[in-house]
């Protein structure tokens, strides 16, 4: 049985790159991702308007270490795991979901 990684994908259901992004984590038709749209999440628009990205998707790994954007992410999928970087947002937002889901 083969492992399919999760990734937890941040977009919007208007942006063609966030569409490309989730055709890549569809195996076989099983989502191998969690999914974010900023235009219902306002409060995670707000974090990204005061954070570096300037474009859509925003990926990260099931840790939430950030993978990046969409050229990440195919990289990401060609080199079998990469180590993501991480940085302040991710902290952010992972303290933001799980805020959340308590």
């Amino acid at each position: 049985m083969q492992i399919v990684a999760k990734f937890h994908l941040i977009g919007s259901n208007s942006c063609q790159k966030t569409n490309i992004a989730k055709e890549l984590l569809n195996y076989d038709g099983e989502l191998a991702y969690t999914y974010v749209d900023v235009d219902t999440a306002k409060w995670l628009a707000i974090i990204l308007q005061r954070s570096d990205f300037n474009e859509l998707p925003i990926v990260f790994d099931y840790n939430y270490n950030l993978i990046g954007g969409l050229p990440e992410l195919k990289k990401y999928l060609l080199e079998d795991g990469t180590s993501p970087e991480t940085n302040r947002i991710s902290a952010l937002i992972k303290k933001a979901v799980e805020n959340r889901s308590s």
